[in-house]
């Protein structure tokens, strides 16, 4: 498991347990390898962290939390989401965005945008 579906950082894009941040999860982690092996007690554990009760509790609390963020953080190789990266490329704003455009008050904005893709195209 990844040290990104427990840590919880602030440059950490998954936010997974309060309290585990990268030092915590890496320790725990190296010695566990995987988030199902950690015992919910902090008693139970036999290596030594600190804040070990906190960090047991708030992984049994968000263990649910934790686990949904590293199947998100999982790069799957197996299946194909496009056919091309071209398919990835932004074409600029679509005309579903001009109502958003103009209720904050920047519609001209919208038309600069939608303008200046079309001299690039």
């Amino acid at each position: 498991m990844s040290t990104r579906g427990a840590a919880a950082g602030r440059r950490t894009a998954f936010r997974g347990c309060p309290a585990w941040g990268a030092k915590s999860a890496t320790t725990v982690l190296a010695h566990y390898v995987r988030l199902e092996s950690i015992p919910r007690n902090a008693g139970d554990w036999d290596l030594t962290v600190r804040g070990a009760a906190r960090l047991a509790a708030t992984l049994a609390e968000r263990y649910d939390d934790a686990v949904l963020f590293r199947d998100l953080a999982t790069l799957r190789a197996d299946r194909w989401l496009f056919t091309s990266v071209d398919t990835l490329r932004w074409q600029g704003p679509r005309p579903e965005f001009e109502p958003l455009f103009a209720s904050m008050n920047a519609k001209g904005m919208w038309w600069a945008r939608a303008g200046a893709i079309d001299t690039v195209r």
